[in-house]
């Protein structure tokens, strides 16, 4: 996998470019202060298309990973309903609404109604985290579709998952930590190599 980290356009912080063959997973966050993962492909979508796409984050780059497993354990964790909780207290259809029975995280983007919008789910598997976006054949009546990839979009203010997008913000903070540029090799990404040529 290929890291790149972009200024952003407020010049404040870094959005991300994670590359795995011919598809991008872009993390950013845009001018009107909500949070976006949007991956792409250099094959044509169309606008109305039914589309799944798979991006993995391996222990291929520990850091990254690590993020990524703060990220999805803090929401699954916070199933304590308790107002004590010192992780969460939501509601329990909130937390139901995003997370299933199998503890796959389901976030339809906050962009619009949730019948017409695109969606990501990440689902935790043995060595890695499977980010699946899934884009929704419906016409939008308002917003747009990429021509090239399924765009999420997570709200700081109005959110349907209220509090769950906190979490998804701390990880685009933590991610302003990554330098590709001063990498320095973990052993966990020598021994997940290794792991990979043996299969």
């Amino acid at each position: 996998m290929k890291i790149d980290r972009i200024k952003n356009s407020m010049g404040h912080f870094y959005d991300y470019s994670l590359m795995e063959g011919n598809k991008e997973l872009l993390i950013f966050f845009a001018r009107n202060y909500d949070l976006y993962m949007l991956l792409s492909t250099d094959k044509l979508l169309l606008p109305n298309e039914n589309v799944t796409m798979d991006f993995d984050i391996t222990k291929e780059n520990y850091d990254l990973y690590q993020m990524f497993d703060q990220l999805y354990n803090k929401i699954i964790n916070s199933k304590s309903f308790d107002e004590d909780s010192s992780i969460y207290y939501v509601g329990k259809e909130v937390y139901e609404d995003l997370v299933d029975e199998d503890f796959n995280i389901t976030w339809i983007s906050d962009n619009g109604p949730e019948e017409i919008e695109d969606k990501v789910v990440i689902s935790k598997e043995e060595d890695s985290y499977k980010l699946t976006f899934i884009r929704n054949d419906k016409p939008m009546d308002f917003g747009f579709k990429t021509n090239t990839g399924i765009s999420v979009r997570f709200r700081n203010s109005g959110s349907r998952y209220s509090p769950f997008n906190t979490a998804f913000m701390e990880l685009y903070n933590n991610l302003q930590s990554i330098d590709p540029d001063c990498h320095q090799i973990r052993f966990e990404e020598i021994e997940y190599k290794e792991l990979v040529k043996k299969k």
